[in-house]
């Protein structure tokens, strides 16, 4: 979904970016991003948070719900939270 290159990566690999919005399999959601001080962090919904679509079948996604995500930490735990 989408990723936020910093300029330097937090434990090194400046292959990885520090935070992340993704759809993981079995259509969940997930934040996940690495602090200053280099620890991982990550909050991944129930399976079917979401509706998606077949992109061979329906490549436009017709009929198929957008959707608001957000990602929430206020420094213990990280929540993800999705809308339509």
């Amino acid at each position: 979904m989408t990723a936020e290159d910093p300029i330097t990566q937090p434990g090194g690999n400046l292959d990885l970016a520090a935070l992340y919005f993704q759809a993981v399999p079995n259509n969940g959601l997930a934040i996940k991003f690495c602090d200053v001080s280099g620890y991982w962090h990550e909050a991944i919904s129930a399976n079917n948070a979401y509706a998606g679509f077949d992109y061979p079948t329906n490549p436009d996604g017709i009929g198929v719900p957008w959707y608001s995500m957000a990602g929430i930490s206020d420094g213990s735990p990280c929540r993800c939270t999705c809308e339509i």
